[in-house]
């Protein structure tokens, strides 16, 4: 037990002392649009029990952190980037592979944010089987030389369809204001059926 003179003094109220205080603590994790309930046992903090404000130590935030993955059933950030180095992959390299932002990657692994089940699933996936690392990243590349090339000249070809000469509006602006032509429908069509036709073997 910690004397008058010894205990802090709190810095909300400025008025009463923290004490050590042990007991469950109740705290709240989101899971998509559902908030659930996580209770960590035996949790040692710091409390005011004059404004009844409650200070968190490293160690505690630590536990309440971990108690959340286990509710979730999720890899940690430490498991993160244990997987990660597994895979002999930067942060960089590891958000291109999994298809998503390298900002949100970075938060998942550094537990600034919680990733969710569905990308969860995929790193485990992607951790348990090397083979689906080269799958990934044959995807990765399709995906980089369809964006910078072929969707790129795919659209272009979209765009120098005549637009409906009626109207004067571009293709892109037609479905917010009046309906396409059957002769511009057929068209567009067309360059959509040469372009699955041309891609569908890749």
């Amino acid at each position: 037990m910690k004397n008058k003179k010894d205990k802090v003094k709190c810095p909300i109220c400025n008025v009463g002392f923290l004490e050590d205080v042990v007991s469950d603590y109740n705290t709240f994790v989101k899971d998509g649009i559902r908030e659930i309930r996580v209770i960590v046992k035996n949790l040692k903090r710091e409390k005011c029990f004059h404004c009844n404000e409650e200070f968190l130590s490293q160690e505690a935030l630590d536990r309440i952190q971990v108690e959340k993955y286990k509710k979730l059933d999720l890899l940690t950030p430490e498991k993160l980037k244990s997987i990660r180095e597994k895979l002999d992959r930067t942060q960089e390299e590891m958000s291109d592979l999994l298809g998503v932002g390298k900002k949100s990657y970075f938060r998942w692994e550094n537990g600034l944010s919680i990733q969710n089940k569905s990308i969860d699933r995929y790193i485990r996936l992607v951790a348990e089987n090397p083979e689906n690392v080269f799958l990934l990243k044959k995807l990765h590349r399709k995906e980089t030389i369809y964006n910078k090339e072929k969707l790129a000249e795919y659209f272009d070809t979209i765009r120098r369809i005549d637009v409906d000469e009626k109207d004067k509006v571009p293709i892109g602006q037609v479905g917010y204001k009046v309906e396409i032509r059957d002769g511009l429908k057929e068209k567009v069509q067309e360059v959509i059926k040469k372009y699955l036709e041309e891609n569908k073997n890749e």
